[in-house]
């Protein structure tokens, strides 16, 4: 359904799905609205326990050369950011594939709105949301903000590999864990070694062969019983920091 706010038809139609809603959620650049006699103060006149979201890439106040700009998910990865993070240290800055900065914003939406309906049900006043998807951006940071404003430090590119997190390694772990998953099936017996450091040790085949041994009497000597219990040893992994 579309409405013509130059209209007083489309105001009172407006104002009519204001009674009947809990959220109202608009993302036109800002000063639109008010250009058009819609303003937050309006809508909670008409319901007071409304919750109003209101979502653009600079937010409803602050520089006015920024808030009347049309904006788009680069931009918000930009001017948040997330790009001065993101790419080779050797090269130039990257985007976020995926539109990231406009899921990040719709996130960041969803929360903010539940949680001002949380408050609605307690309080029963109506909340307004100043959503800026920059803002939504520049949470995914992480310490690089508070780092920038105590300190000075500007943080760069780091690639694949995060300062602080032995990241690469957990991807060594699980291909070596997918790889005693396989050695598994294939059901390999003592003495078996696999290249990458697995090893299958010798005092656990043996237990199971007493245990499929002694089942075997139990249940008749066709019986088939597996052999469930592998012990693996996993060579120790050293982080270096580099």
């Amino acid at each position: 359904m579309g409405l013509d706010f130059k209209k007083a038809r489309g105001i009172e139609l407006l104002m009519a799905l204001w009674k009947i809603s809990d959220v109202w959620m608009e993302s036109s650049a800002p000063g639109t609205c008010e250009r058009n006699r819609i303003t937050n103060e309006l809508a909670l006149a008409v319901n007071p326990s409304l919750v109003i979201v209101r979502v653009s890439t600079y937010g409803q106040y602050g520089k006015q050369e920024y808030l009347g700009r049309p904006g788009y998910d680069a931009i918000a990865q930009a001017y948040g950011g997330m790009m001065n993070l993101t790419g080779d240290p050797a090269g130039p800055p990257q985007r976020a594939k995926s539109y990231t900065g406009d899921y990040v914003t719709a996130l960041t939406g969803w929360a903010s709105t539940m949680m001002a309906l949380w408050e609605v049900k307690k309080s029963g006043r109506g909340q307004v949301i100043d959503l800026a998807q920059y803002e939504a951006v520049a949470q995914t940071n992480g310490n690089t903000l508070p780092i920038f404003t105590g300190e000075g430090a500007v943080s760069g590119h780091t690639g694949n590999r995060p300062a602080g997190l032995p990241a690469l390694r957990y991807v060594q772990m699980q291909r070596r864990l997918g790889l005693y998953r396989r050695a598994r099936r294939r059901n390999l017996r003592s003495g078996a070694e696999i290249s990458s450091g697995l090893t299958l040790s010798s005092t656990a085949m043996t237990s199971a062969r007493r245990t499929r041994s002694r089942s075997t009497r139990r249940r008749g000597a066709n019986s088939t019983v597996g052999c469930a219990t592998i012990v693996l040893r996993i060579r120790h992994l050293r982080w270096k920091p580099r």
